[in-house]
């Protein structure tokens, strides 16, 4: 790898994240790059690139190595890495990964607070079974409604991951009242996390298609409270939440 490469460890409700600008050369490390003792610690790595049109193109990297196609909390990290650097303009920064673009709007400098959309190209519900509702919203979710005490996260979270083919994140969400969830998020590849905002989104959509639900909803995770708002009709999204610039530096060399 070449020596000293630039990073960023960001945290954004719930998620921390290493972000590395283009740098491919990393990803053969990611493990490594991400284990709280050899390397930096996250959740994963986000490769960024600031197209000639204004936009980030972004790549996410899980902790085993493994690709994932969006991350709305790592799109959120990206945006503000951009707004920050002055790649962007703050009130449009719209971020491309596999699994979709997402549009944000800064709203507070201080806190990095955004606003950010999603429209989904198709309904994002792929199935249901009782309690159980599998969605694609930027990357598979599986939304598992359950009482607070009703699931063992690291047990139920390792075996419910393999259901859907290639893999899914699993949210078990509980509903405190019409528009409140509480939600705790299982990601492939990484495992336990205190945030995922595509999975509580994901739980919105789960939520709402039972009817009688409001538009907006606040998420309760771990790690923090995402708002998200979900139109069924328009099959947009909308999130907010706030990004933190942790440390940066530079990767040495293997």
């Amino acid at each position: 790898m070449t020596a000293g490469v630039p990073f960023w460890k960001y945290y954004a409700e719930g998620n921390s994240y290493v972000v590395v600008d283009g740098a491919d050369d990393v990803l053969d490390r990611v493990p490594d790059l991400l284990d709280p003792r050899r390397g930096l610690g996250a959740d994963g790595v986000l490769v960024s690139r600031c197209a000639r049109d204004g936009s980030v193109m972004l790549r996410i990297f899980n902790a085993d190595g493994s690709e994932a196609p969006m991350c709305g909390n790592g799109a959120r990290c990206v945006a503000a890495l951009a707004i920050s650097r002055g790649d962007a303009d703050p009130e449009r920064v719209v971020v491309r990964a596999a699994g979709g673009t997402v549009r944000h709007r800064l709203e507070d400098r201080r806190t990095m607070r955004m606003w950010a959309t999603m429209t989904l190209a198709t309904d994002p519900i792929l199935d249901r079974t009782g309690s159980r509702v599998q969605c694609l919203v930027g990357t598979p979710q599986l939304v598992v409604f359950a009482a607070a005490e009703g699931f063992d996260l690291e047990r139920d979270g390792r075996a419910l991951e393999r259901l859907h083919d290639g893999g899914t994140n699993v949210m078990f969400a509980v509903v405190d009242a019409p528009g409140s969830l509480t939600v705790r998020p299982w990601e492939r590849g990484v495992g336990a996390v205190d945030g995922c905002a595509t999975g509580a989104a994901a739980a919105v959509v789960a939520a709402a298609a039972a009817g009688d639900w409001p538009d907006t909803t606040r998420v309760r995770q771990p790690g923090g409270t995402i708002e998200v708002e979900w139109n069924a009709r328009s099959r947009e999204l909308g999130m907010r939440g706030c990004a933190r610039l942790v440390a940066e530096g530079r990767v040495a060399s293997a």
